[in-house]
C-alpha cells in the first residue's frame, strides 16, 4: 500500500537506540521511511525526498536563487544553471545546509 509507514521491528540491525528499551527491544514506534513516530504516525508516510522536494517547490524563484548564492561550497555552479534543471540530489543538499541547525 502506498503512503503506508514501515516501522523498525526488532529483527532490524539499523534501529536507532533511542527507541529500544535497556534490554534491547524496541518499544517506540517510528517510521523507517519517513522518520514520523508514535502519533504522527497517522499522517501519510512521505519519504524525506519527497519532503525536500516539496519544500522546494513552495518557495518563490527569488526565494530559490537567494539559497543558491548561499551555498559556498559549489562555487556558485547553482546559481549559474537554470533553478528548474536542479537536480533532487542539489536540492537536498540546499535543504540540509539551509537546516542544518534545526536537523
Amino acid at each position: 500500500m502506498k503512503n503506508k509507514h514501515i516501522l523498525y521491528t526488532n529483527d532490524d540491525l539499523n534501529v536507532p537506540e533511542c527507541l529500544k528499551d535497556r534490554n534491547g527491544d524496541i518499544v517506540l514506534s517510528q517510521c523507517k521511511i519517513c522518520g514520523k513516530a508514535e502519533a504522527e504516525l497517522s499522517e501519510l508516510c512521505l519519504p524525506k525526498d519527497t519532503i525536500i522536494l516539496n519544500w522546494w517547490n513552495s518557495l518563490s524563484k527569488n526565494q530559490q536563487y537567494e539559497l543558491c548564492l548561499k551555498q559556498d561550497n559549489v562555487d556558485n555552479l547553482l546559481v549559474q544553471r537554470e533553478l528548474s534543471s536542479l537536480t533532487p540530489s542539489e536540492i537536498k543538499m540546499i535543504w540540509e545546509k539551509e537546516f542544518q541547525n534545526d536537523i
